[in-house]
């Protein structure tokens, strides 16, 4: 359960009036329990779903933007529970996935663009009103405060096309399940197997490759055989990225293999699991 006061305090109020609608956010701790939310990814997540179908398959994906979760439901996976570190993730995937039920895709994408950055969501009170309890509370009392505004505002190859919102649109009919963690606390939140756990390029933020090896070690009694982490998604991986995962690798080798995927100018490294 969040707390609307520790939330606040995360949010400078210059005037010293908590609901005043001129309501700027600090400078975050990179990622934090309520850090912004992105409002779309800037990952192209289906140059992974071409190469690795996810029809039917059982799905934990970084929540983020909320767009990978909602893209794995969209092509077809069974079961797909979502985590994040930040509460404000959550918000906005359910924002989200409840504007779907009513908007036309032209009508999505201008929400899209409306809301990234706003600190107030007045005009959107029919879609406030139709989001899960907690979410619609916690957009309620932070109404002042831009909770949606990391990133780089609306990244247009992340959009999905016509008929991936009528796919969406038939394919979510209620809030997808949230996980309320840190990648390096995820393992102590879950009790059942995925065959696909999709991280995003959070390790980006991470030097230390033994913690990297740690936390997939940490992963993998939740992951199928033959299940596929997808450990680090980003455009161009510099040599000591490379070398980062190279070290990994070798700790894992027990029990996965590591491979780099490279298409349409994305870069992915993936773990398997061989037993």
């Amino acid at each position: 359960m969040y707390n609307i006061n520790e939330a606040y305090s995360m949010y400078r109020v210059p005037s010293g009036v908590f609901n005043n609608v001129d309501v700027q956010h600090c400078s975050f701790v990179p990622f934090a329990k309520y850090s912004p939310a992105y409002v779309t990814t800037n990952e192209d997540i289906r140059m992974i779903f071409g190469n690795f179908n996810p029809s039917g398959k059982r799905v934990l994906a970084n929540t983020g933007s909320g767009d990978a979760p909602m893209f794995y439901r969209a092509y077809g996976a069974r079961d797909v529970d979502s985590f994040d570190i930040s509460y404000c993730a959550k918000v906005m995937m359910d924002m989200k996935t409840a504007a779907i039920k009513t908007m036309s895709l032209s009508e999505y994408l201008g929400f899209l663009s409306n809301i990234s950055g706003t600190k107030n969501f007045d005009s959107y009170s029919d879609i406030v009103d139709a989001m899960p309890l907690l979410s619609r509370n916690f957009i309620k009392c932070m109404n002042g405060c831009a909770i949606f505004s990391n990133g780089m505002g609306v990244v247009e190859e992340a959009l999905p096309n016509k008929e991936e919102y009528k796919k969406m649109n038939r394919s979510i009919n209620s809030s997808i399940p949230f996980i309320w963690s840190d990648l390096k606390d995820l393992h102590t939140h879950l009790h059942k197997q995925y065959d696909e756990i999709y991280l995003s390029n959070i390790f980006q933020y991470e030097d230390d490759k033994d913690n990297i090896a740690k936390i997939l070690n940490n992963l993998r009694p939740f992951l199928s055989d033959g299940g596929n982490i997808i450990v680090h998604v980003t455009w161009v991986f510099r040599g000591w990225e490379l070398d980062k995962y190279k070290y990994v690798s070798e700790k894992l080798k027990s029990w996965a293999r590591m491979g780099l995927l490279y298409e349409f100018g994305q870069q992915v490294m993936i773990l398997q699991k061989m037993r």
